[in-house]
């Protein structure tokens, strides 16, 4: 494996390595080793692969978590989408029983994006000792001196990636260091224009992310996710924080449910039975619109693709999450509100005629709903007169203890427009029960 031009590298590796000026980078991934193997070696392990979930991978991919790599995640993202493929490549390539070459190539050609830096990466994490990493940095620095050539005739990128392994290990035997702390000196070895062309600059020291992205933050949540974005790109920053909204959205209304993006969304707000934001029909489906809307043009364009974000742009994206996380505090859950909660609305004081009236035609409409017109025609009023009366009735129910600004008459009847421009007011199963409970029907 030794080429004429070994000792030249070894040397200056070793140079490298005893600098007491070593550049600030370089230390920092060297002495952060043992707290990021500490994390996620056991995350790599292949018995643990079965349970590997969507957000311990997508932790790795940061450089503020595995405190090496920097370009991870740029790639590394668009895999998690497929995670039952993700955890049947990470089973291949982990896979002692099988040859090196064989697994890295069926591994890395089984899922779209999976690279040789972040394949080689999560080799050395889940084995410090056994494997090096093979990304472009290591790549041009082996190129630099001098001992890259003995591996570009290797037929597979698999045979190739164990001829580089292979010297990787025996550099790292030869200077007394493990492959961790060889692959931080790859960067001291390029010259800094190579550095900066090649290999996208020195992984920086962590540092907050700038203080005016977080000065208008409330809400915690997202707070406290955005301040662990340390040295983060900006479309990282956004990256997260459309996690984050999504991942707050799905825990409030389908925690053990597989709902992503606008499909969570739907789920959540399209059809009113869900999240109630008010009880008026435009604004709840103004809500779902802007929630809808946040999703796609917000949380989206991040996951798939490179974005280098103003850091305004950033700045007002991020207040909008903020504002929908927080309103979606202020949310009530429909679920939240029982039969007996309506049924005492119904009768802590007699209800007024017209509402009786609105109440028993809505019951007779059941599943098909009424419109406006016909549901005005029914109770011989205007449709200006109607609207008072489900305004007054959604008073009521405001104020009625359990229910204060639990959605008002959305509480009981769910009001969708159609596409003729047409409402539609529909009986909930809810108010349904508790009238035949209460024997109004």
């Amino acid at each position: 494996m030794k080429s004429k031009n070994y000792d030249l590298a070894l040397d200056k590796f070793r140079k490298i390595l005893n600098n007491p000026e070593m550049k600030q980078g370089m230390r920092n991934i060297i002495e952060n080793r043992d707290v990021v193997l500490g994390r996620y070696q056991p995350v790599f392990k292949l018995e643990n692969i079965p349970n590997l979930n969507e957000d311990e991978f997508r932790s790795f991919l940061y450089f503020e978590n595995n405190r090496h790599w920097s370009g991870l995640y740029r790639k590394g993202l668009a895999i998690t989408e497929d995670m039952e493929l993700l955890r049947d490549s990470l089973t291949i390539l982990l896979n002692p029983k099988l040859l090196l070459p064989e697994r890295y190539n069926k591994a890395v050609s089984k899922i779209k994006g999976f690279g040789k830096a972040l394949a080689t990466a999560i080799l050395l994490v889940s084995s410090p000792g056994k494997y090096g990493v093979w990304n472009n940095t290591s790549e041009n620095a082996l190129k630099e001196v001098g001992l890259w050539h003995d591996f570009v005739r290797a037929k597979t990128a698999g045979q190739q990636y164990e001829q580089i392994n292979q010297l990787l290990l025996q550099l790292s035997a030869d200077l007394g260091i493990d492959p961790w702390t060889l692959d931080a000196l790859m960067w001291g070895v390029l010259p800094e224009d190579e550095e900066e062309n090649h290999a996208g600059k020195l992984p920086p020291s962590l540092e907050n992310v700038p203080h005016s992205l977080l000065t208008e933050i409330h809400h915690p949540a997202l707070k406290a996710r955005i301040e662990k974005l340390t040295s983060a790109p900006l479309d990282t920053v956004i990256r997260e924080a459309g996690v984050t909204f999504e991942h707050y959205i799905r825990n409030k209304v389908d925690p053990n449910g597989g709902r992503y993006g606008v499909d969570l969304i739907d789920f959540a707000l399209k059809s009113g039975d869900k999240l109630v934001f008010s009880s008026h029909g435009g604004e709840q489906q103004g809500i779902y619109y802007l929630f809808r809307g946040a999703m796609q043009f917000i949380r989206n364009p991040p996951m798939h693709k490179i974005i280098d974000y103003p850091e305004s742009m950033a700045q007002q994206f991020l207040r909008l999450i903020d504002s929908l996380m927080i309103l979606l505090d202020r949310a009530a859950m429909a679920g939240e509100i029982t039969v007996d909660d309506i049924r005492y609305m119904l009768k802590q004081k007699p209800l007024r005629p017209n509402h009786l009236a609105l109440l028993r035609i809505l019951y007779k409409a059941g599943t098909d709903g009424v419109n406006t017109k016909k549901l005005a025609e029914a109770m011989k009023m205007t449709p200006s007169q109607l609207s008072g009366v489900l305004g007054s009735l959604g008073v009521r129910i405001n104020h009625t203890e359990g229910l204060e600004e639990k959605g008002g008459v959305l509480v009981i009847t769910n009001i969708e427009e159609q596409s003729d421009g047409e409402w539609i007011y529909t009986i909930r199963p809810i108010l349904q029960k508790a009238l035949e409970a209460e024997g109004l029907i």
